[in-house]
């Protein structure tokens, strides 16, 4: 039984179950839609009209120098944004043990302002 105030600021009653979860969750598994909605999405935006536009373009990876270490560089000041140093570290000292000179010397430097 559940004590309410109408508009007018009169205390009435009201003797309304709630709902059980469970039977609504039961209900709505025996209610199979007839047809999957999303099925009919046009997902066309377009982009095959451009295709001229990207025909002479090569696509360059800019961290193909260094072999991925410079990602790695990345993560690691990612870690030391979070405050994760040991995880930076490891990053740090395999880039040191690994990549090229030029990425080394800035894991050196990135590896000195953690260690101050």
């Amino acid at each position: 039984e559940v004590q309410a105030l109408d508009s007018e600021g009169q205390q009435t009653t009201s003797t309304d179950e709630f709902v059980d979860i469970d039977s609504l969750l039961e209900q709505s598994d025996d209610e199979a839609l007839d047809h999957e909605p999303y099925d009919e999405v046009d997902m066309d935006v377009g982009l095959s009209d451009f295709n001229d536009l990207l025909a002479g373009d090569n696509p360059t990876d800019v961290d193909a120098e260094s072999g991925g270490y410079s990602a790695k560089l990345d993560l690691a000041r990612a870690y030391i944004e979070i405050d994760d140093f040991d995880s930076a570290l490891q990053a740090i000292e395999d880039v040191i043990a690994n990549g090229p000179e030029e990425v080394q010397e800035e894991a050196q430097s990135l590896k000195a302002k953690i260690n101050e």
